[in-house]
């Protein structure tokens, strides 16, 4: 019977020996090798940076070449400097990658409803063909279709919507602007209906005596013989 420690000693011994035999890390690598390497890098990094403004412009074909370049090189790096080389061209890489996906546009304008909807009905009742089909009865075409289509439609739904609020009436009408109404024209006044106020002179109006003068006067009587 086995040892169970002289197994787990033999086990990481083994993954220890793969470790070696790999050469990930090889301080004793070539030094031609090394130094053609961080010349490939540099000149790789360089050109990337000079380039960049039309890598992030044009097609994805340049950095993705540029990138397949870094991996062939990245083959044969067994040294510290040289995966330094490595990082510095793939953080600048990914820079560009994102530059990229910020100047991606979705044309929302380009999806025509009505065109789906079309296009679904005719492949739905069997005017044109899907692959697999061939084998089914011309009666029989119309459910298939519609089970094709729902096969198709449940790799991206796997549970039936549930019932959310919804904001709004179901059917909207188009409000329609009504004209303002013509104000009604105030008719003029005829002349003859127009009264003129009554004008009054210094002589019409009666000069009345002062009823406080008078008042005292006759309080002032009736204390007198009173007193």
């Amino acid at each position: 019977m086995t040892n169970p420690k002289n197994s787990e000693r033999e086990n990481f011994q083994s993954q220890v020996d793969i470790l070696a035999d790999s050469q990930a890390f090889d301080p004793k690598q070539d030094v031609e090798e090394k130094r053609w390497l961080r010349r490939e890098y540099r000149q790789l990094i360089q050109c990337t940076e000079e380039n960049r403004t039309e890598l992030v412009q044009s097609d994805a074909q340049g950095l993705v070449q540029s990138l397949q370049n870094a991996n062939a090189l990245y083959e044969k790096v067994k040294n510290t400097y040289e995966a330094s080389l490595d990082s510095r061209f793939l953080i600048m890489s990914s820079d560009i990658g994102t530059q990229k996906a910020k100047m991606m546009r979705i044309d929302h304008d380009s999806y025509d409803v009505d065109e789906y909807f079309i296009k679904l009905n005719n492949l739905v009742q069997g005017s044109h063909p899907v692959e697999g089909l061939e084998e089914y009865p011309p009666d029989k075409l119309l459910g298939t279709y519609w089970n094709k289509l729902g096969s198709v439609v449940a790799k991206y739904s796997r549970r039936a919507p549930t019932s959310d609020f919804m904001f709004g009436p179901l059917l909207t009408e188009k409000r329609v602007l009504q004209t303002p109404r013509n104000r009604t024209v105030r008719q003029a006044k005829n002349a003859e209906n127009l009264v003129q106020p009554q004008q009054l002179e210094e002589n019409d109006i009666e000069k009345q005596e002062n009823e406080t003068t008078k008042n005292v006067k006759m309080i002032f009587e009736v204390l007198e013989r009173v007193g």
